[in-house]
């Protein structure tokens, strides 16, 4: 008589493609598609009509929840949050970190800027929400949902804007107001626009007149082993001392666009990098930690310490104007 074993047989173990699909659910849930929709309307509408720190930690948040979302997908609800928490705190803390993220973010630049992290908030929130969602309906359900939900994502963490026709020719400052002067093309004429808070609230204003301008010099290398490039320099009345040059590295990183300053009876010290060559620079004669850089299409504001915001003035200066 054959002997039946009493021993229970252990349950499966799931593997890879077993869990994937139960966590790839997350993707098809209505508050990842929502906050997928108010980072793409955020960064290319409400951040170029109403720049400001309101718009700009909104953007912040809902990204933080899609790149979030998506990594809690690939290694885990747990993992996804502390990896995309990491990412952000470099992103907005460490030197030369946004700059080399910029490619793979659509070509921009993202700013370092500590106060960002209260974003970081919006975490944990996320993570009960991920326990949370159910995993006990059929595979194939909701999988063209979860389709679309991955490529929406990287489309509004990565697409950029095309380079825009029109320009931000010169900036300045007067009686510690910023002025820029933007050149629209399809109006072939140039608007100024004023800013008396470093860059929070932007208005129309008429041509300010003359203005304090940086001078273009042979500069010298701000780092051993560094080739000589041209720069544009202007110095405060306290001898403090701002140049913005673009240096061939001659490696794999290519051509830097660096900001630096030089206090006075030191060497010059790289601050900031922005994405596309400079155009201009103005430093506020009276109070040297007032800075304006443009790369043409965007204006770099020093917000104080080494902190830096950007402002998009061409679609400000459009529906301004």
């Amino acid at each position: 008589m054959q002997r039946v074993s009493r021993r229970r047989k252990r349950p499966p173990v799931p593997g890879v493609g077993a869990v994937l699909p139960d966590r790839a659910r997350w993707l098809a849930r209505p508050w990842f598609f929502a906050s997928v929709a108010v980072l793409a309307l955020n960064d290319h509408v409400l951040k170029t009509s109403w720049p400001g720190p309101v718009t700009g930690k909104l953007s912040d948040v809902a990204g933080l929840v899609v790149v979030g979302t998506v990594a809690s997908v690939l290694v885990g609800r747990s993992g996804g949050a502390v990896l995309a928490g990491v990412a952000f705190a470099a992103l907005k803390t460490v030197p030369g970190v946004a700059e080399a993220a910029a490619p793979v973010l659509g070509g921009g630049v993202t700013l370092r800027d500590a106060t960002d992290l209260v974003a970081l908030a919006g975490l944990p929130v996320l993570w009960v929400a991920l326990g949370r969602e159910r995993t006990d309906r059929p595979a194939g359900k909701d999988r063209g949902r979860r389709t679309a939900g991955l490529l929406v994502a990287v489309l509004a963490t990565t697409a950029t804007t095309p380079p825009a026709e029109s320009e931000v020719l010169d900036v300045g400052f007067i009686d510690g107001d910023v002025y820029a002067r933007v050149y629209l093309e399809q109006g072939t004429r140039s608007v100024w626009l004023r800013s008396p808070d470093r860059g929070d609230t932007w208005t129309l204003t008429d041509d300010p007149g003359e203005m304090s301008e940086a001078v273009f010099y042979d500069g010298g290398p701000a780092t051993p082993g560094a080739a000589s490039d041209d720069a544009l320099q202007q110095c405060a009345e306290d001898g403090v001392c701002w140049r913005v040059r673009s240096h061939d590295t001659d490696t794999d990183l290519g051509w830097q666009h660096l900001v630096e300053r030089r206090d006075p009876g030191t060497d010059w010290v790289p601050e900031f990098q922005i994405p596309w060559p400079p155009s201009d620079l103005t430093v506020d004669l009276a109070d040297s930690t007032k800075v304006v850089v443009t790369d043409g299409t965007s204006v770099f504001v020093r917000r104080g310490d080494d902190r830096w915001k950007e402002f998009a003035l061409i679609p400000v200066a459009a529906s301004a104007s």
